[in-house]
């Protein structure tokens, strides 16, 4: 079945099915959002140069610490980011 027709077909569901498949997307969502912190975990390391959008531009900086889903980032301007690991890209 492609997108279109899913999204198509989406008229012909009633309340509670409609609440059954908000959960097994938002679900299945969540296990896409795991595996890629995951991988992103697994491929940074503390010291390694990274590059992330900021509030207004790009900006650089070094790994100081590597939580579960995020990282801090000393961007050397006197603060530290808390960076969700899949907006980080290497330098």
């Amino acid at each position: 079945m492609r997108f279109n027709d899913i999204i198509n077909e989406l008229k012909n569901l009633d309340a509670p099915e409609l609440a059954t498949l908000n959960k097994a997307v938002v679900t299945q969502a969540k296990i896409l959002s795991n595996h890629n912190s995951a991988l992103n975990k697994a491929k940074f390391s503390v010291g390694d140069q990274v590059k992330f959008r900021g509030r207004y531009s790009d900006e650089i900086g070094t790994i100081k610490r590597i939580k579960t889903k995020k990282a801090i980032i000393d961007t050397g301007a006197s603060r530290n980011w808390d960076v969700p690991l899949s907006l980080l890209s290497a330098v």
